[in-house]
C-alpha cells in the first residue's frame, strides 16, 4: 500500500516539465483549486475526506447545437467553442462568487465543491443562481439555428472522499458513497430542477425546498454574501503541472490549436464497486486499487501514444476517458486504443471494469456491443458469465449481476470470483 504519493522531486528529472525551457505555461486554470491549495499548504495525500457540498450541474442542448455546427466545418467549430467558452464563463463567475471550487468539467456537466462556513448555503445559492443565470442567457442564436439550453442539479452536503492516484500525472479521483448520493440528486432532477439531499435541506430553511414525491426541489434561493477568496501563489505556476495528463501539458506547451471538428476515439473505461471497498476495506484500501489502476491506464495510453483526458465522475464508481487523435491528430486510432484497452484488462487493480455498452449488447446481441464489452471487462468474467448461462439457464445480464452480488456480499473482485466459477471451486445455486 502506498505511504506517499510521488512529488515533482521524487520523479524523473523533467518528469512534469513542460517545453523543456525554464519558464514552462502556467498550467494552474486546468488544476481545479482544490489541488492547488493542498499543494501549496504541501498536504497532497493518496486520500482525503473533505467536508463540503458537492453541486452537480448537466447543461442539455449542446449535443444538438454541436451537431448542427458541426456541417459548417471549422467555423461551425469556433462558434461552438464561443458559444460554450461565453456561456461557462458566466455559470463559473457564479460559483466562483461563492467560493465554489471547479473539479470536473465534461463538456455539458460540471461538479463543483464548496467548503467552509455556510458551504449547503453557498452551494444551493451558487445553484439557484446559475439556474437563473442560464434562464436569460440560454436561448442562443446560431447560425444554424436557434438552441436553448437547460440546466439540472444535484447537491448534497456530507464528508466526501477524494482520491489521488497515478504517476505520470497525479490525477484527482472523486468516488465514493457519499458522491453516489451527489450523482443520484442529479439523476433525479428534470430540465430545470434543482434536487437537494436530506442532509443538504438539514441545512437550509425550510422555506427553501419542499417535497415533491420521495425527492426534495428547492424552491427559493437561500440567500447568502459572497466569499472572500484568496490568491493563489504565483510559484503554483510551476507546479501545477504535475496534476495535468502528460498529453495535455504537451498540447499547452505547443502553443495549443485552433478548434475544429475532427474524428476521433474515444473510450470510456468503467470501474465500480468502490461504495463497498470503502465499507468493507476501508479508503485507504481503494486509495491503493485506484492508484494501481489510474497507473496501469497511464502506462497503456502512454505505449500506444494516446491522451488520458481525465476521470469522471458515476454512481458507485468512475470512468476513466482516454482519447485517440486529439489534442493532436493521429494515424490508427482505432486499432491503438484497440490494444491499449486489451493492455488494461489486464491490470489486476481490485476494481472491476464495465463498459458502458453492456446493455445494448444485452438488447441486441447481434450487435459489435459485446465486442466493446470484452475490449473492457476481464476475460474471466466474460467467460464465467457464460458458464452461468448455460449452467443455470438465464440470461447474460442476469448471469453477471448474479456473478457481481456474490463478489459483493463476499467482499471479493468479480474478477477473483470468476476464476473460481472458471476453475469448478465455486458453483452458484440457482434461485
Amino acid at each position: 500500500m502506498r505511504s506517499a504519493l510521488p512529488t515533482s522531486a521524487d520523479a524523473d528529472p523533467g518528469a512534469f516539465a513542460v517545453g523543456g525551457g525554464p519558464q514552462p505555461p502556467d498550467l494552474r486554470p486546468y488544476v481545479p483549486r482544490l489541488l492547488l491549495d493542498w499543494q501549496e499548504r504541501g498536504s497532497v495525500a493518496p486520500v482525503q475526506e473533505v467536508d463540503g457540498t458537492l453541486v452537480f450541474i448537466d447543461l442539455s442542448g449542446f449535443t444538438a447545437m454541436s451537431e448542427r455546427l458541426a456541417r459548417a466545418g471549422r467555423v461551425g467549430a469556433e462558434e461552438v467553442a464561443d458559444v460554450i467558452g461565453s456561456t461557462f464563463t458566466d455559470l463559473l463567475g457564479v460559483a466562483y462568487a461563492m467560493g465554489g471550487s471547479l473539479l470536473k468539467f465534461g463538456g455539458d456537466a460540471l461538479l463543483l465543491l464548496f467548503q467552509g462556513t455556510g458551504h449547503a448555503a453557498r452551494g444551493t445559492h451558487a445553484a439557484f443562481q446559475m439556474r437563473r443565470t442560464l434562464n436569460s442567457i440560454g436561448r442562443i442564436k446560431t447560425s444554424r439555428g436557434t438552441v436553448r439550453l437547460r440546466m439540472s442539479a444535484g447537491v448534497h452536503s456530507a464528508k466526501f472522499h477524494f482520491f489521488i492516484a497515478g504517476r505520470s500525472h497525479q490525477e484527482l479521483v472523486v468516488t465514493g458513497p457519499e458522491v453516489s448520493m451527489a450523482v443520484s440528486m442529479e439523476a433525479a432532477a428534470a430540465g430545470g430542477e434543482i434536487v437537494i439531499s436530506p442532509t443538504t435541506a438539514a441545512a437550509l430553511g425550510k422555506s427553501c425546498w419542499m417535497e415533491d414525491g420521495d425527492r426534495l426541489l428547492l424552491r427559493e434561493d437561500p440567500h447568502v454574501r459572497a466569499a472572500a477568496v484568496a490568491p493563489l501563489a504565483d510559484r503554483l505556476a510551476a507546479e501545477a503541472g504535475r496534476f495535468v495528463p502528460a498529453a495535455i501539458r504537451r498540447h499547452v506547451a505547443g502553443g495549443g490549436s485552433e478548434p475544429e471538428h475532427r474524428q476521433v476515439t474515444v473510450a470510456f473505461i468503467h470501474f465500480d464497486g468502490v461504495d463497498h471497498v470503502i465499507a468493507s476495506r476501508g479508503a485507504a484500501e481503494l486509495a491503493d486499487r485506484l492508484d494501481r489502476l489510474v497507473t496501469s491506464v497511464q502506462q497503456a495510453v502512454a505505449e500506444h501514444d494516446l491522451c488520458f483526458l481525465g476521470t469522471d465522475v458515476d454512481h458507485d464508481g468512475g470512468k476513466i476517458i482516454v482519447l485517440a487523435g486529439a489534442p493532436q491528430a493521429s494515424e490508427n486510432d482505432d486499432e491503438r486504443m484497440l490494444r491499449a484497452l486489451e493492455q488494461i484488462r489486464g491490470c489486476d487493480a481490485g476494481l472491476d471494469l464495465l463498459d458502458g455498452d453492456f446493455q445494448a449488447a444485452v438488447a441486441d446481441p447481434s450487435s459489435n456491443a459485446w465486442a466493446e464489452l470484452n475490449a473492457l471487462l476481464r476475460a474471466e468474467v466474460s467467460q464465467a458469465t457464460g458458464m452461468l448461462v448455460a449452467q443455470l439457464e438465464i440470461d447474460p445480464a442476469e448471469a453477471l449481476v448474479r456473478l457481481r452480488a456474490h463478489a459483493y456480499a463476499t467482499g471479493r473482485s468479480a474478477t477473483d470470483v470468476a476464476r473460481d466459477i472458471l476453475d469448478r471451486r465455486l458453483e452458484l445455486e440457482p434461485d
